[in-house]
């Protein structure tokens, strides 16, 4: 995801990783549900949050 993210920037990021995190619920009819596939996507807000948080560029 980094790889991503220098290449294309944030807003692309999460929205691969949301697409990535969802798309076996929409594959698999839910059955993939019970491993929270949204949690991808909240973590690359995490990353984000972090990279906010802890950047050492002039904002």
């Amino acid at each position: 995801m980094l790889l991503i993210c220098h290449l294309w920037g944030w807003l692309a990021v999460i929205f691969i990783a949301f697409l990535i995190g969802l798309t076996p619920h929409y594959f698999f009819n839910g059955f993939m549900d019970v491993s929270c596939p949204w949690l991808v996507g909240s973590f690359t807000l995490g990353m984000l949050a972090a990279e906010i948080g802890f950047s050492q560029k002039p904002h």
